[in-house]
């Protein structure tokens, strides 16, 4: 992941090892990587609010991948099931936006970009309409 990909209220992973103290943190599913929202972008440097240390170099951090689960938490409603010869495509679809989920991989119905990850998620969201995407983490 490189700066250039982040917007300042995008989420990424963390890890314990770079992150020491837990005041605060969303830790996934038990294991040693976290949620975090970025609130500042320094050369090689992520800053995360209410957080301490509240900044991580930016090689400590990876993108959090989407899933099914993200995309419903993230409001996106399944609204039609497509079942042809070679498989089921899911579309889900918020405020006119619509994707769509064939083996697991997540595309924009617009642009037929695949989206891999929240952050991606997060930005397109925000250049289609203009709004922050409300999250609920898991």
């Amino acid at each position: 992941m490189k700066a250039h990909e982040l917007r300042i209220g995008n989420y990424v992973s963390t890890y314990r090892d770079a992150m020491s103290s837990e005041g605060g943190r969303k830790y996934l599913d038990g294991k040693d990587h976290l949620y975090s929202r970025v609130t500042g972008i320094l050369p090689g440097r992520l800053i995360f609010d209410g957080q301490t240390p509240n900044c991580v170099n930016i090689e400590d951090a990876d993108p959090i991948p989407l899933s099914e689960e993200l995309l419903l938490n993230c409001g996106f409603e399944e609204y039609y099931e497509e079942d042809i010869e070679d498989g089921i495509t899911d579309y889900y679809q918020k405020n006119g936006i619509v994707f769509s989920r064939r083996y697991g991989t997540i595309v924009d119905c617009v642009t037929h970009e695949q989206i891999h990850y929240l952050h991606q998620l997060q930005n397109l969201y925000f250049a289609l309409t203009g709004e922050e995407l409300q999250i609920t983490l898991p």
